[in-house]
């Protein structure tokens, strides 16, 4: 009975004294003061642990005679002093108990903001962190940190690029010229003029003696290959003919005048005094003075 008293009393945190006099049980009892744990970490420790991280609420860059300022806005909160890494050409900076809330989303990234650096990004990390990536041109840039109460600037300084250093990145620059040797923006077949083909209402396709060229044709029908809807029909004894749009026997041109049937250039044309071969496609009886309502083909 004793041993369940001392347990009952025992959880009820208090000291209890057992003593047994004359035959009589005697209980007294005394308030159990509590010691505080040598181990247990100090109270500031623990707002610290629960301390909201800052919050990030802008990002802006501002270009100095130096660099490059990349300044981070914070609403109330001051943040930690990052840490800082290079790898390849990128600067990282590590924010920690930060987190990012921007207006135009979940990141940040700007592309060339100067000559020497080509992409700065703020970008948000778990467990309440957030990096910022500069990346130089041609090498790391290093920063200069200043914290206050209305947020973090880093002052960056572009690198300079060592000769002879064994990471350095290969740039590749493409450089092209205006238009084709293989296009012809103009010809005489749709207006008997050398006008834009954007200009002329009338579908032509023009071969440019580069093509003939480069190709090395021979036969007419080997450079029709080229334009569509056009197909080699029966060869007679008058020569080759070609289906346009499925009509037959399609005019032949030379210089906008009419090969006669018999002729013996209808027969096997001459390609190698030729500048362009073009190919009007529909109806072309008001423009030669006859019924094609397949298309003609002038050389």
């Amino acid at each position: 009975m004793c041993e369940k008293m001392g347990k009952s009393l025992k959880s009820l945190n208090l000291l209890t004294l057992w003593a047994v006099a004359g035959g009589q049980l005697v209980v007294a009892e005394a308030a159990l003061a509590q010691q505080p744990d040598p181990h247990a970490p100090p109270i500031t420790d623990w707002t610290a642990q629960i301390t909201a991280p800052a919050q990030i609420t802008g990002v802006r860059l501002e270009e100095t005679e130096a660099g490059l300022q990349v300044i981070l806005e914070t609403a109330d909160s001051e943040l930690a002093t990052p840490t800082t890494t290079v790898s390849g050409n990128a600067l990282i900076a590590e924010i920690s108990n930060a987190v990012l809330l921007l207006s135009e989303g979940d990141e940040f990234q700007q592309f060339e903001p100067t000559e020497e650096i080509s992409l700065v990004q703020v970008s948000e990390l778990p467990d309440d962190r957030v990096q910022v990536v500069i990346t130089g041109a041609d090498a790391a840039p290093t920063a200069a940190v200043s914290t206050t109460a209305a947020g973090l600037t880093l002052s960056v300084t572009p690198g300079i690029a060592q000769v002879g250093q064994s990471d350095e990145t290969l740039r590749l620059v493409v450089t092209g010229e205006e238009g084709s040797r293989y296009v012809e923006p103009t010809a005489a077949t749709g207006t008997r003029t050398d006008t834009p083909l954007r200009d002329i209402p009338q579908s032509i396709q023009v071969i440019p003696r580069e093509v003939i060229e480069d190709q090395q044709v021979i036969r007419l029908g080997d450079a029709l290959r080229n334009v569509s809807s056009v197909v080699r029909g029966a060869q007679t004894f008058n020569g080759e003919r070609f289906i346009i749009r499925g009509f037959d026997n399609a005019a032949i041109l030379r210089d906008g005048f009419r090969q006669e049937v018999f002729s013996s250039n209808l027969t096997f044309p001459e390609l190698s005094n030729l500048e362009t071969v073009e190919v009007l496609k529909g109806p072309a009886s008001i423009l030669f003075g006859s019924l094609e309502p397949g298309g003609v083909i002038n050389l």
